[in-house]
């Protein structure tokens, strides 16, 4: 799977876990990732936003003078 791997012994078997707990790992991993891209989308739009209103103002501050 691409978002989990069950850990490995040494001789290369995988350890058995619990269906439960293979869901809840995985409710737990996707809930971290929604939070860091909702992180990315609000940064990135603050950023855009301080830069629009930034030309925004400098437009009009040049037409009015």
């Amino acid at each position: 799977m691409k978002y989990f791997e069950p850990p490995k012994l040494v001789q290369g078997k995988s350890i058995p876990i619990l269906e439960s707990e293979f869901k809840q790992r995985k409710e737990e991993y996707e809930r971290k990732r929604q939070f860091r891209h909702d992180w990315i989308i609000a940064t990135v739009s603050a950023i855009s936003g301080a830069i629009f209103g930034f030309l925004a103002s400098l437009v009009f501050w040049l037409i009015e003078k």
